[in-house]
């Protein structure tokens, strides 16, 4: 058996397909140097024939919309490396970024009128022969996925198309090009990597050739023109219809061959003299032409036959192509695609549903999007046949919420739950589930809930949900079905609430008590197939799904207990006792009633006609907090263990290390990542290892003070993490060192570190040897530490573009992979009015009101240009005042002398140096009231200090350094020196409201955008993964 075939049949094989990567043959790794230099030949030739062409589009581009002529996005390259692709631009440059053109809300809107023609001929591909020049992509392969194309990428890596250079165009997109289903696109990825080969890739030329001139698979993005020219079910164009566009490109071919001859053979009359001697060289030289081009499309010939002919070894002839379609052209004619739609990105309940279904079975079509921000509403929802609606703020401690936190409640909850399902109803979808809650029953007298009993909620999170429940289901009709679920308390591995609590105290408590009370409550796969069947249902209406038994808070404590191997005695007679605490107002009455309340539906309520309880009570705790052996040792052998060196105290906020610590960690969704933080305390006895909510806290003591100190408890801490990973046989274990202290001893140990199977991660934060305040000797060292770092780290993850092109541009020799992740902020809620009195007491003390001041806040140091900002603020004209927040009573008393012989600043009583204040509420109004925020830092790296005034200033001031501008991009205004800071705050103070507000919309857009703590989560998880897994060796 050949050993293609071979490849064929163990991919044919259903259960096999999903598992295996495809490894390349012996030939198919020999004929790749042969495509590369095939590639160089035909981009080179190109980009020098077609010049012409390409200055005609590229001044008909311009001529028809204002903006660039090419457009830059970034792909997925060979092995999911990212690279940056050019087109012509063919839309408007208010086009929403990274998003699919058939993602897209109306894309016609968005298409330029050369852009149309040039999407229609497929010319705006053209640049990216500089990208096959390059060696980015190939004249034939899978196209590049988006860089957040990840289901599209998933689907891939089961066929192992990642694998392969990308191309111009392939054998997906002579298929059916953009329409095609996700699971359909990459399977014909597939099928081309199995297939790799010269027959291959002439089949996939022809092909395209064909498809443009017949116009079929060339369609613009999300216009539904496929459906509408007949195409397959599925979106494919059919085998006839393939094989017909190959014919028309081999027919082509043939003939631009035969009148290159033609032309060829006139051209040689004319330049060849009519001699004997030069007559016989003509005809010398014109058999060479005829015998090179004739054997050229000979060649194309004969491989087209032998590629079409060879399928008669999969099962026979063209018959074997249609019936392997498995691969070729998936069948989704017998079974009907569901598109599914999960509005809320990293949820409990969306991710558990999400791979419920996409293990059920093939038929649904799953995308998940994330509702921070307004991105969301430039998805186009008619793509989808139901939205399952599961974004919203959880239950929280409603005893300790702010006035303004219960606004968010009913903004996320009740708003934004109406308007997406308003998006669905209009967009044409035909189906939106929305997950109410068993909460809107909370102020109910009884304990049973009938389906006679009114809704009736006891606070602002339970009224937040019976509103959308409520409004949602006004839009439901037969065209729209609504369905809304309103479940019980929701459990399983990895959720959140009050079953992780009660399962703690199940395994540590010597004694429970003995009480009698019954709750309704559901599991997590109960749900999910309860939620499948909806959909297969096309169901409508409130239901109410609960487990098959109801269950009692202490038999449950002793099930957990059982499982777990913990003994746990009951103790008797406690109902009474329980009784009186449920009564005793305030934290105790509440958690006593969430313990051992009684809280259920009716039975019958939750009866379904078909069965959804795929768990009992028994199973579903066993399966929560029993891990089977096999099991626990492959999830410990594929778990990423990091361990972060540089933080002074986790579980003190020391400073801006420990702040990015937990910001990242807080918003931590990837459960296949442990985190060790190591904490630094001054006494052996409080030495030791803790759980701080899920992380691993190492606790190091170091008696001493000041930076030789912390170098030497970063020293301490990299030694003991090492033999905590060899003791323990940790897997994957990485090394995460924030800051470049300890370069030179890092240096020293990097082939020891090696050895040993670690990994090393690196964040330098901004350019430390520039700071002013250390002496010369020390920015020498530092300079020269954060060089030995560099080139002794796997990764360096720069939290700004400025510090990565920096690093690149330092770095001699040995280099290590360069990513770019940014420091995060989270949005900030409104203010609201009448400001509280802790608020109206600091602007009293400093006689300052909304809208008349400028604010300085940061700390008091050299790097900060305090002295510049002093000086052009007191050079300007403006009547406001100049708010300056900083420790600059706890600074070096030599630089706080400086600034003031140099400015006068108590001269000017606009200046007003109010010192450090920490009240989070206080600072919160001081931002938003301010009327710009001036912020002087020099040094380098995401500042997280202008996060959050760009989070929550309108107008922002920034010292003009690339890497304030990388942050603040246009969103923001510049200053160099004292007179352009004072100009600038002149013409600051002469705009409008309007203007000053659109500039601050803007800058809070960016902050979600590009600075959410989620996305910064995603991005190291990435690291992580690619680090682990090779990607970036």
């Amino acid at each position: 058996m050949s050993e293609e075939k071979q490849n064929f049949n163990e991919v044919n094989n259903e259960e096999e397909k999903i598992a295996k990567v495809f490894n390349l043959s012996n030939k198919q790794k020999k004929y790749l140097p042969i495509k590369r230099v095939m590639d160089i030949i035909l981009s080179g030739g190109a980009i020098i024939v077609l010049s012409p062409l390409l200055a005609g589009i590229s001044l008909a581009i311009k001529l028809d919309s204002p903006g660039p002529v090419l457009f830059k996005q970034n792909r997925v390259g060979k092995n999911k490396e990212l690279f940056e692709i050019w087109k012509f631009r063919s839309m408007r440059t208010d086009t929403p970024s990274d998003i699919p053109t058939h993602m897209l809300n109306n894309p016609d809107a968005f298409i330029t009128k050369s852009g149309k023609f040039l999407r229609k001929t497929s010319l705006d591909e053209l640049p990216q022969i500089f990208n096959i020049f390059s060696g980015k992509m190939s004249v034939i392969g899978p196209r590049p996925a988006l860089w957040n194309q990840d289901d599209l990428i998933a689907e891939r890596d089961k066929y192992g198309a990642n694998s392969v250079i990308p191309g111009l165009t392939g054998w997906a997109q002579i298929n059916g090009r953009d329409e095609l289903e996700i699971p359909v696109k990459a399977k014909f990825d597939g099928e081309y990597v199995k297939q790799l080969g010269l027959g291959m890739d002439i089949k996939c030329f022809l092909g395209t050739v064909g498809s443009v001139l017949s116009h079929d698979g060339v369609v613009e993005g999300g216009t539904g023109e496929m459906n509408k020219n007949g195409e397959e079910n599925d979106g494919t164009l059919g085998i006839s219809k393939v094989k017909r566009n190959i014919y028309v490109g081999a027919s082509v071919i043939a003939a631009v061959g035969t009148i290159a001859v033609g032309l060829l053979t006139v051209t040689i009359k004319f330049v060849f003299k009519k001699s004997d001697i030069e007559q016989q060289k003509k005809k010398q030289c014109k058999k060479g032409i005829f015998a090179i081009i004739g054997g050229f499309l000979c060649g194309i010939g004969v491989l087209y036959q032998r590629s079409k002919y060879r399928s008669k070894t999969y099962k026979s002839s063209c018959k074997a192509v249609t019936e392997s379609s498995k691969l070729m052209q998936p069948d989704l004619k017998d079974v009907k695609s569901k598109k599914i739609l999960i509005t809320g990105a990293n949820s409990y309940i969306g991710m558990s549903v999400e791979e419920w279904l996409r293990k059920a079975s093939e038929k649904y079509v799953i995308d998940t999007i994330d509702m921070i921000g307004k991105e969301w509403k430039n998805v186009d929802f008619s793509n989808y046949d139901v939205v399952y609606h599961v974004a919203g703020i959880a239950h929280a401690d409603v005893g300790n919420v702010t006035e303004e936190q219960k606004k968010l409640y009913y903004k996320v909850n009740t708003d934004l739950a109406f308007e997406v399902a308003q998006k669905a109803k209009e967009d044409g979808v035909k189906q939106f589930i929305f997950m109410s809650s068993m909460i809107v029953y909370s102020g109910c007298d009884t304990t049973m809930i009938s389906k006679d009993t009114e809704p009736k909620p006891l606070n602002f999170y339970g009224d937040s949900k019976w509103q959308a429940d409520q409004k949602v289901r006004t839009l439901s009709d037969e065209q729209f079905k609504v369905v809304v679920i309103r479940p019980p308390m929701i459990y399983g591995k990895g959720s959140k609430g009050n079953y992780p609590e009660l399962a703690k105290l199940a395994t540590k408590l010597p004694v429970f008590p003995e009480v009698k009370n019954k709750r309704s409550m559901l599991y997590i796969d109960n749900l999910c197939e309860f939620v499948k069947l909806m959909i297969d249902n096309e169901e409508q209406g409130i239901f109410f799904p609960q487990n098959g038994e109801y269950t009692n808070t202490s038999e449950m404590v002793q099930m957990i207990a059982a499982v777990k191997g913990h003994n746990i005695v009951m103790i008797p007679g406690m109902s009474l006792p329980v009784k009186i605490m449920k009564k005793i107002p305030g934290k105790i009455g509440r958690l006593t009633t969430k313990a051992f309340g009684n809280s259920t539906y009716d039975m019958n309520m939750s009866e379904y006609k078909e069965i959804y309880r795929v768990r009992t009570l028994i199973e579903s705790i066993s399966l929560t907090e029993k891990k089977d052996f096999k099991e626990e040792e492959k999830v410990k052998s594929t778990m990423i263990n990091v361990f972060i060196i540089g933080l002074r105290g986790y579980t003190q906020n020391y400073g801006g290390w420990e702040a990015f610590a937990h910001g990242l960690l807080d918003n931590w969704s990837d459960r296949s990542v442990h985190f060790y933080a190591f904490e630094k305390v001054t006494s052996e006895k409080e030495e030791g290892v803790v759980d701080v909510n899920g992380v691993t806290c190492i606790r190091v003591c170091e008696k001493e003070q000041g930076s030789s100190a912390m170098m030497k408890y970063d020293k301490n801490c990299t030694d003991y993490a090492i033999k905590y990973i060899k003791k323990n046989n940790v897997s994957n274990p990485i090394l995460f060192h924030l800051g470049v202290r300890i370069g030179p001893y890092i240096w020293l140990k990097r082939k020891s570190i090696k050895k040993e199977g670690i990994w090393m991660i690196e964040n330098p934060a901004g350019a430390e040897w520039r700071r002013r305040k250390w002496g010369k000797a020390l920015q020498v060292y530092l300079y020269i530490s954060a060089m030995m770092m560099a080139k002794s780290t796997d990764c360096m993850v720069c939290d700004n573009e400025g510090i990565q092109e920096l690093y690149k541009g330092m770095i001699k020799g040995r280099k290590p992979v360069l990513d770019c992740i940014a420091y995060g902020v989270n949005p900030a809620l409104p203010v609201t009015e009448p400001i509280p009195a802790n608020v109206k007491e600091f602007f009293k003390k400093w006689g300052i009101e909304k809208d008349n001041y400028y604010l300085v806040l940061g700390r008091y140091i050299p790097e900060n240009n305090y002295e510049l900002m002093i000086k052009g603020f007191m050079k300007s004209n403006t009547t406001r005042k100049l708010l300056i927040i900083t420790n600059y009573k706890t600074e070096i008393q030599k630089f706080h002398k400086h600034i003031l012989d140099s400015t006068h600043y108590p001269d000017d009583p606009r200046v007003i140096m109010a010192g450090t204040l920490y009240d989070q509420e206080t600072l919160h109004y001081i931002r938003q009231y301010a009327h710009g925020y001036i912020h002087g830092h020099s040094v380098g790296g995401t500042n997280p200090g202008l996060l959050e005034a760009m989070a929550e200033t309108d107008m922002n001031l920034l010292y003009d350094v690339t890497f304030n501008r990388y942050v603040g991009a246009e969103t923001a205004l510049y200053f160099e020196d004292e007179d352009s800071l004072k100009r600038l705050i002149e013409r600051v103070d002469k705009m409008s409201k309007e203007e000053v507000k659109a500039y601050g919309d803007a800058a809070k857009k960016r902050m979600v955008d590009k600075y959410s703590w989620e996305k910064i989560a995603l991005g190291y998880s990435r690291v992580f993964h690619d680090l682990v897994e090779g990607k970036n060796a």
